[in-house]
């Protein structure tokens, strides 16, 4: 086992895992097989059904790091990085979806970049590749590359949609962090990630490995799920923070634009307009539609209307760009002067 010391830091590495059976072998292997090697693996049985324990308990009693083994009731993906993260003791912390892999220098090159920053480096991040269910290259949709500038102090450009690529599988945080922002939110289930990228990112700077150093799997095990669910908890998410950002003027207008686009995408199925206005405070409201006086119906009007005229609104397919370029138009010419206003 490693120990602690400033030439070489140590690193607990936690696994979250539910009904992952299937890859979470190829998951602690990749851990296993690292440059720079871990100190611990912490495995967090989820509540899984399927064989996952059994693959776990096999790996364990060959591996050359040691394996701690969590089996807790099913509580969603916070509930077991929560779970980790209070028998992690190293100074940092990594995290690694089951289904997910690691180059083998991963930890190597995120450690080492710790080493170029200062105190105040908190998290730093890497880009990624796609593998199938197989292992092998998947190609069905493209890489999302790294902003170069998404380093140093980064609060504002995250707030307006999550900029920190490869998921919690390609992060390495400083373990002190967490003392500071709290442990995940676990009443989250979309927008997980991001909500604790934003809390960090308030306290501490980002920095990146501009390259790929994570494997992310794509199979039909991990499709999203259904869109009533994936709106409902988004709401939840923006309604946490357009209360949390200090100004009215700090919400992004984008975040009305996102939801605006799903709602009209489905019109005239209204469960998506009931949930989205019950789902939202009335503060939340007044903030993230400020640009028509916190009325929600107002703002979808405006973006239908517009979207009619422009010829897009055709078999009720949206153009994101057309919306977030009319609504950049509005927002200057007839609401520009209440955007900065204070509730």
């Amino acid at each position: 086992m490693k120990t602690e010391s400033a030439a070489t830091p140590s690193i607990d590495v936690i696994i979250p895992v539910y009904n992952g059976g299937r890859f979470v072998g190829d998951a602690i292997n990749s851990v296993v097989e690292q440059i720079y090697p871990a100190n611990r693996i912490i495995v967090v049985n989820d509540g899984s059904t399927d064989n996952t324990e059994a693959a776990v308990l096999e790996i364990r009693e060959k591996s050359k790091i040691e394996i701690v083994y969590v089996k807790k009731d099913n509580g969603g993906p916070n509930s077991a990085r929560n779970s980790g993260l209070e028998l992690a003791k190293s100074g940092f912390v990594a995290f690694l979806d089951a289904d997910d892999c690691w180059y083998p220098n991963k930890l190597e090159r995120q450690i080492a970049k710790f080493g170029e920053g200062d105190g105040r480096l908190g998290v730093v991040y890497c880009g990624y590749s796609l593998i199938d269910g197989d292992g092998k290259p998947f190609f069905g949709i493209p890489i999302i590359e790294i902003d170069e500038t998404m380093r140093g102090q980064v609060f504002r450009k995250l707030l307006r949609k999550n900029m920190i690529i490869g998921s919690a599988s390609g992060v390495l945080v400083r373990r002190s962090c967490f003392e500071t922002v709290g442990r995940f939110d676990e009443s989250l289930r979309v927008g997980e990630d991001w909500d604790m990228w934003l809390r960090l990112a308030k306290e501490f700077k980002y920095d990146f490995v501009n390259e790929p150093l994570i494997k992310i799997r794509r199979h039909s095990d991990n499709a999203q799920a259904d869109d009533l669910h994936v709106f409902r908890n988004l709401i939840r998410f923006y309604d946490k923070w357009a209360s949390l950002v200090p100004a009215s003027g700090d919400v992004p207008v984008g975040w009305a634009k996102t939801l605006s686009v799903a709602v009209l995408g489905r019109f005239p199925a209204g469960d998506f307009l009931t949930i989205l206005i019950g789902g939202l405070s009335g503060k939340s409201r007044r903030r993230m539609f400020r640009l028509t006086f916190g009325s929600v119906r107002l703002f979808l009007s405006f973006a239908a209307a517009y979207l009619s005229l422009r010829g897009v609104l055709s078999g009720l397919s949206i153009s994101v760009k057309s919306v977030s370029r009319f609504f950049g138009d509005i927002g200057l010419i007839c609401f520009g002067k209440y955007a900065k206003r204070q509730d």
